[in-house]
């Protein structure tokens, strides 16, 4: 009955509830300060979880003790749920860190909040490949020790995954059918000669989802060495500073540029890609700024708000070269609340291919478009290249 309650108060709550002069009884009453709680509940995990030394777990069972009794039984089970698919994860076959598994928990818990409360929309779940067994096909290998490639990440279900087979001239082959997902952190790709059949003339596997390249694994063929020439080559990309342009929230007008104390809320994120012809690398700063409510987890009035991104090469093969891969995830986000007008700081682990975010929110006079900004210092990391006749 508990949830029931909450389900049928909880509009009346964010329309009626927040308004001065609304009349709501002691029902009522009760159920927005249940409501806060969960909020609260989860605002505190989710901030807890942008610490780098948070353990996710524990975390997430806080967040269940603390759920008040009658929030609805349909979330509670959604973060129960979480902190089941996080711990199967974590098993003999994990290839991630857990570094990555504490953002990944936090930008869920983020969805169950927008869901169930409002608020910015989180951004939506996607696949997330680590690794790759082996790293490397080598068709010098014995058929029976290259029949199958197996794919681990996280939320490998949550989106169609296409694969492909690339030959030595570019021409791609669709081989989805012999792609399975056995769980959602683990996938294989049968190669046999009944299902991809590689052979020679193929150079790479390639995964696709939301209509992009997300991963490729490199085909050696036999006596590679006649054929190919590579080189790994350290990278150091640097850093590189982004400032998203002063925009309004989306079904909201255009705010001044003064976050005035109020958040700003701040999400942001990297993400590594080759370019379509192999010859750069490619990464997309994206941050957004939102003048925020904390107490009520909404945007706040009058909505000030930055957005943007912005892509550049920080990579590029020398003539006549392709990059045929890298050793660093291709993903990394942030995502807190700004509490002060000092810079905010965080550091990646792992295999991130970043090295450390420096962020600008609120300062002590306007901001949005001019001051706010994020600073992304990159780990340097190795990228393979060939170049074949």
């Amino acid at each position: 009955m508990g949830g029931q309650k909450l389900a049928r108060w909880g509009f009346l709550f964010l329309f009626c509830g927040l308004l001065a002069g609304c009349s709501i009884s002691m029902d009522l009453t009760q159920t927005n300060m249940e409501i806060r709680q969960a909020v609260e509940t989860l605002n505190r995990g989710i901030d807890a979880l942008t610490k780098e030394s948070a353990d996710w777990r524990a975390v997430v069972r806080d967040i269940l003790d603390e759920l008040p009794e009658d929030v609805q039984s349909t979330m509670r089970a959604e973060v129960t749920d979480l902190l089941q698919r996080g711990i199967a994860a974590t098993g003999a076959e994990f290839r991630c860190d857990m570094d990555f598994l504490r953002i990944r928990t936090r930008e869920d818990l983020e969805r169950i909040r927008y869901k169930y409360f409002g608020g910015p929309e989180p951004t939506p779940r996607q696949p997330y490949l680590c690794m790759s067994v082996p790293l490397i096909v080598d068709m010098n290998l014995e058929a029976s020790r290259r029949n199958r490639l197996e794919f681990y990440g996280f939320d490998l279900d949550t989106m169609p995954i296409a694969a492909y087979v690339e030959d030595r001239n570019g021409q791609q082959t669709n081989v989805t059918q012999y792609l399975n997902i056995v769980t959602h952190y683990h996938m294989t790709l049968n190669l046999g000669g009944e299902a991809v059949g590689l052979n020679d003339n193929h150079r790479k596997i390639l995964l696709y989802w939301n209509n992009a390249l997300q991963s490729s694994v490199s085909v050696i063929p036999a006596e590679f060495e006649e054929q190919c020439e590579t080189q790994t080559v350290r990278v150091n990309p640097g850093t590189r500073n982004y400032t998203p342009p002063h925009t309004n929230i989306p079904g909201y007008n255009l705010g001044d540029r003064e976050f005035d104390g109020h958040g700003p809320k701040i999400d942001a994120s990297v993400t590594l890609k080759m370019g379509a012809n192999r010859k750069g690398l490619l990464a997309t700063i994206w941050m957004k700024a939102w003048e925020w409510d904390t107490g009520r987890s909404r945007p706040k009035s009058d909505y000030t708000a930055a957005a943007g991104e912005t892509t550049s090469v920080i990579y590029l093969a020398p003539e006549g070269w392709l990059i045929r891969s890298f050793d660093v995830l291709n993903y990394d986000s942030v995502s807190y609340i700004d509490t002060d007008t000092r810079d905010d700081i965080y550091w990646a682990g792992g295999m991130s291919p970043v090295k450390k975010w420096t962020f600008v929110g609120d300062t002590s006079g306007s901001e949005a478009g001019d001051k706010t900004m994020v600073q992304v210092e990159f780990n340097p990391f190795n990228v393979v290249i060939e170049r074949c006749p």
